[in-house]
C-alpha cells in the first residue's frame, strides 16, 4: 500500500489508466513529460490490493441510491482531495472528512464527475495474470499477482493472451498503464469561455444552442449576432436542445424547459429529469427511465403517458407521432423494442425485436425512414415496428442519426493495423497538430457511401442540419458547420457564439 503524498510542495497522485479509456481515445495515450486530464475514479479496496493508496479527503454525497454489485451493496459520492476530485465507490455510506484506502482509475467520462490535471512523471504498462479455468472462454485472474513493464508513453492498444489462437495459462494481461502524476507542475487553465456550446438543434434558417453547464440558449438566426436566452434553472452539465419553428426545447436532469423566440428568460414545463427526448413540429415527448412519459406543447400543457416496460435509448419523429427504442430484459437479457406515441399520448408497442447479435451494445434510432443503427449496419423498420432489412459497412462505429437526406456516423480513424481504410479512399497521414480526433462520415443514405469525411474533436457529437444542408455540430465545447461535401478530411469551420452585453 502507497499513501498518496498531499505535501504542499509537490502534491503528486498514482493512477490507474484503464485501458478501455485509452483505448477508445478517451484519454490520449499519457506520456512521461507531457500534461493530462481526465476522468478520475476512487474504488475502495482493502489495504495491501496492487496500487491501493490511502488519502484524506472531503467525501460529499452524491444524492443517488446504491447499486448491488453480486451480494453486496456500494455507495457512491465525490471525494474532493487537494488538487482532484473522484467520483467514489465504498460498501458503507460514509460522509464528510474521511480517510479511505482503495484505487485512484481514470476512466471514461460516463463513469465518473471527478477529474484529474497533472504533468506525468512516470508511465507503467500494468500486466495481469489469468488461469484457464476450464474451458478457452473461461478465465480467473490470479490474485494480487500484477507486473509493470516501465515505457515513456502509454501504447494506443494493449495486449491481452488470452485472444490468441493458442492461448497460453496462466495469459498475461495488460489493463492499461500506472502513472505518477505531479499537480503542481502544470500551466495554469485559460478562462472559461463566455459560451460553452453543449448541444445544438436547427429548424429552417435558425440554430438553437444550449452551454454545456450555463443555463442559457442562444438563437443565431442566418449570420446575425446570437440571440441569448436564460432559464430559471441552476449550473448543471448534459442538457440537450431541440429547434422548434416558434422556439426550443431544452432538457436534462433538472427538468424540461421552453423558450420562445420573444422570450429572454425561458420557462421550467416539468421539473423531471428526462433521459431521451424528440419533437414533432412544436410538441415535445419527454422520457425518463422510471416515471411517467410526457408531452409537451408551447401552450404550457403536459400530458402525462404510461409507457411500456422498459429504459428508453433514443426517440425521433415520424408521420404518425415519435418513436422511441426501448431497451427491455427478457429472461435476463437485454433485448430491444419500438414504441410509437401520437400526440394523443396513445402508445403503440411494436414486437420483441430479433436484432443481429452485434447490435446489442451500441443501437440506436434514426428517421426519415425509421432505422435502427447497430455497431456496423442499419436495419429497416417495418410499418408494423419490427425489423427489415439489414445492410453492413466495412467499419464500426459507435454514433449515428439522421441529417437530412444523409446518414451521419462516428468512430475512430482507420490506420495501417486495420483490415480497411473505409470510410477513406486509402492510406492517409493525419495531421495530429490539434491533437486526438474522431472520423465523422456522412453517409449516402441509398447506398450508403461516403459523401464526406471530417476530423473532430469529441466522440458524442451533437449533430443537426438547417435548410440550406449545412450541418451544424456541437464538437468539445465548440459550435461547427460543414457547408462544402467537396473537401474530405477538412476540420470544419467553427462558429464563434459571442455573448452579447445585456
Amino acid at each position: 500500500m502507497t499513501p498518496a503524498r498531499e505535501s504542499a510542495s509537490t502534491r503528486t497522485l498514482t493512477v490507474l489508466v484503464d485501458r478501455l479509456a485509452v483505448e477508445d481515445g478517451q484519454i490520449e495515450p499519457p506520456a512521461v513529460g507531457e500534461v493530462t486530464s481526465f476522468p478520475l475514479l476512487f474504488v475502495e479496496t482493502s489495504a495491501g490490493q496492487p496500487d491501493s493508496t490511502t488519502v484524506r479527503a472531503t467525501l460529499e454525497p452524491d444524492g443517488r441510491d446504491p447499486i448491488q454489485r453480486e451480494t453486496s451493496w456500494w455507495w457512491r459520492g465525490l471525494l474532493r482531495g487537494d488538487g482532484w476530485t473522484a467520483t467514489w465507490y465504498g460498501p458503507r455510506p460514509r460522509t464528510g472528512r474521511v480517510e479511505v484506502t482503495g484505487q485512484f482509475t481514470g476512466v471514461i467520462g460516463i463513469d465518473s464527475s471527478g477529474s484529474v490535471r497533472g504533468r506525468v512523471t512516470k508511465v507503467d504498462v500494468a500486466i495481469e495474470y489469468w488461469n484457464r479455468v476450464d474451458t478457452r472462454e473461461r478465465w480467473a485472474s490470479i490474485p494480487n499477482r500484477r507486473d509493470y513493464r516501465s515505457v515513456q508513453r502509454s501504447p494506443r492498444f494493449f495486449d491481452d493472451e488470452r485472444h490468441d489462437d493458442a492461448p497460453p495459462s496462466p495469459a498475461r494481461a495488460e489493463i492499461g498503464v500506472l502513472i505518477t502524476l505531479d499537480l503542481d507542475d502544470v500551466p495554469e487553465l485559460p478562462l472559461r469561455r463566455d459560451f460553452v456550446t453543449g448541444s445544438v438543434s436547427a429548424v429552417q434558417t435558425r440554430i438553437w444552442v444550449v452551454d454545456r453547464a450555463l443555463p442559457a440558449v442562444a438563437c443565431i438566426d442566418g449570420n446575425a449576432t446570437p440571440t441569448m436566452h436564460l432559464l430559471p434553472a441552476p449550473v448543471t452539465y448534459g442538457r440537450r436542445v431541440w429547434a422548434t419553428p416558434t422556439g426550443c426545447w431544452v432538457g436534462g436532469s433538472d427538468g424540461t424547459f421552453r423558450v420562445d423566440l420573444d422570450a429572454r428568460i425561458g420557462r421550467r414545463v416539468s421539473d423531471i429529469g428526462t433521459t431521451v427526448c424528440a419533437v414533432n413540429g412544436e410538441w415535445l415527448l419527454a422520457c425518463t427511465a422510471t416515471g411517467p412519459w410526457q408531452i409537451h406543447t408551447p401552450r404550457g400543457d403536459a400530458l402525462p403517458v404510461e409507457p411500456p416496460d422498459g429504459t428508453p435509448v433514443s426517440a425521433v419523429a415520424d408521420a404518425e407521432g415519435i418513436v422511441v427504442l426501448l431497451e427491455v430484459r427478457n429472461a435476463s437479457r437485454r433485448r430491444l423494442r419500438l414504441i410509437r406515441v401520437d400526440p394523443a399520448g396513445v402508445c403503440t408497442a411494436g414486437p420483441v425485436l430479433d436484432t443481429p447479435h452485434r447490435s446489442i451494445g451500441i443501437t440506436q434510432l434514426l428517421g426519415n425512414p425509421l432505422t435502427l443503427a447497430h455497431q456496423d449496419g442499419f436495419s429497416s423498420v417495418t410499418t408494423d415496428l419490427d425489423i427489415g432489412t439489414t445492410r453492413s459497412v466495412p467499419r464500426s462505429f459507435f454514433g449515428a442519426g439522421t441529417v437530412g437526406e444523409y446518414i451521419w456516423i462516428i468512430g475512430h480513424p482507420p490506420t495501417r493495423c486495420g483490415r480497411t481504410w473505409w470510410p477513406l479512399a486509402g492510406p492517409v497521414e493525419y495531421d495530429l497538430s490539434r491533437g486526438k480526433f474522431w472520423l465523422v462520415t456522412i453517409l449516402d443514405r441509398a447506398r450508403l457511401q461516403p459523401v464526406h469525411v471530417a476530423p473532430v474533436l469529441s466522440s458524442g457529437p451533437s449533430v443537426t442540419v438547417d435548410a440550406s444542408g449545412t450541418i451544424w455540430l456541437a464538437s468539445a465545447g465548440e459550435l461547427v458547420r460543414i457547408s462544402d461535401m467537396g473537401g474530405s478530411m477538412q476540420w470544419p469551420d467553427t462558429v464563434d457564439v459571442v455573448v452579447p452585453e445585456p
